[in-house]
């Protein structure tokens, strides 16, 4: 593969953001663009340092996150190897965040960033079927793979479902709810794009404005004695998109027998 990319790359050195996160993200844009396609081999850490004029340190800095994301992969006698594939998330499938990513042989992380009880605003209380100004619980994270973060998740909970203190940096909520005798058994999704907050840029080390992913999913299920399933929990999540890909397979009926989509065409 041809090194023709390697003397478009560049950091600004009167920039305020650390020379090691530029080089991190723009290799993530080759990476995650196909730039550098899978299996390709990067430069050295000695060619990358003295094209850019930086020390080998900084050039480690950046490749030891990128390999925590899971991006490249160190491989002895051979380089550092291109090793990406998005976070591939089955619509059809209806797993936690911590699932998900263990099931990826990752190891999954969050950081709490609230963890509060307040009256529903009316979105929340509509789709908890709840009348607005009910007590809920709100839990916002930061959420991790490998240490490296993938998404932010804004929970909402009826109040006592679970406890708050319960919580900790790696618990599942699904864990956490099916511990109180909670079944979960469904939920609805809508995806749509939207931009990043200054703080959510931050916390997802992105610019800010840049594109996220964003789900939100009302999970369904049965508290102890209830035979109706019932809303258990609202959340929404924004997603880093060079990481995460929804992904849902579509069947087309028999003439005549109508479709369950509605799409057009």
């Amino acid at each position: 593969m041809s090194n023709t990319w390697l003397a478009e790359l560049t950091v600004d050195r009167t920039s305020g953001v650390p020379l090691y996160i530029q080089l991190r993200e723009a290799l993530r844009r080759a990476i995650t663009g196909r730039v550098l396609p899978n299996g390709a081999c990067l430069p050295a850490e000695t060619e990358l340092a003295k094209a850019l004029h930086i020390s080998r340190m900084t050039v480690r800095n950046a490749l030891d996150d990128l390999e925590r994301t899971g991006l490249i992969v160190r491989v002895q006698g051979v380089g550092t190897v291109v090793s990406f594939s998005h976070f591939e998330h089955d619509l059809k499938a209806l797993t936690s965040f911590t699932e998900d990513i263990r099931g990826r042989g990752m190891v999954p992380g969050s950081r709490i960033l609230e963890a509060t009880t307040l009256p529903a605003p009316e979105a929340v209380a509509k789709a908890l079927r709840v009348s607005p100004g009910t007590p809920v619980d709100r839990l916002r994270r930061l959420r991790l793979a490998n240490s490296s973060p993938v998404g932010i998740h804004e929970a909402y909970l009826l109040h006592g479902d679970v406890s708050l203190t319960s919580l900790n940096e790696n618990a599942s909520l699904y864990q956490l709810l099916e511990g109180r005798g909670i079944v979960l058994t469904a939920a609805t999704e809508s995806l749509e794009a939207v931009a990043a907050t200054p703080d959510e840029a931050m916390l997802l080390q992105l610019r800010e404005g840049a594109p996220l992913l964003q789900v939100v999913r009302t999970t369904f299920g049965r508290r102890p004695g209830e035979q109706v399933d019932q809303p258990i929990e609202y959340v929404v999540a924004k997603y880093r998109p060079d990481l995460y890909r929804y992904t849902v397979s579509l069947h087309r009926n028999a003439v005549g027998e109508g479709s369950q989509y509605g799409l057009g065409g």
